[in-house]
């Protein structure tokens, strides 16, 4: 299966490295990613290092916004060369959403997770989540056994209260 990762932050990063490892144990993937140390150490082909492209809070994303558009366009042009069976966007959900709303257009499999809360606090941001997500896939912390029998495939709505 060819599968592309999408991360932003170093923690999305950890958290993909250790979801291509379990998936490596199940089954032969091709991967490529926009990601860092962690998926580059699985073996993992970076196509985008995200050292530097980690915006925090309103001014630096205002200050980058050009740049913060060019990466989306060629995160997009990644993923269609590419051509994944299945686009795995982990935490970055600003990001991650217009990814997601693209591979939606574009019939592209995809799961989102989030490992932590985020900004779902507003009415117009649960709608956005709501009209693109296809599957939401979550990782609970399960035994290698456990992950290794079945994946946990669910069709939920994220909450900004749920905490894995």
């Amino acid at each position: 299966m060819k599968i592309y990762i999408v991360t932003g932050e170093t923690s999305g990063d950890k958290h993909a490295s250790n979801v291509v490892r379990e998936l490596n144990k199940i089954s032969k993937n091709q991967f490529r990613a926009w990601g860092g140390k962690n998926l580059e150490s699985q073996n993992v082909v970076i196509d985008t290092n995200i050292k530097q492209k980690n915006y925090m809070g309103f001014w630096e994303v205002f200050k980058n916004g050009y740049q913060v558009l060019k990466d989306l366009e060629r995160c997009k042009k990644n993923i269609s060369d590419f051509t994944p069976d299945l686009v795995l966007l982990v935490d970055y959900p600003g990001f991650n959403l217009e990814i997601a709303k693209y591979t939606k257009e574009n019939n592209i499999k995809h799961f989102i997770i989030y490992l932590q809360r985020f900004g779902l606090g507003s009415q117009t941001e649960l709608r956005k989540l709501k009209n693109i997500l296809m599957k939401c896939l979550l990782f609970f912390l399960l035994s290698r056994n456990t992950i290794k029998k079945e994946m946990l495939l669910l069709n939920i709505l994220a909450t900004p209260y749920l905490k894995i």
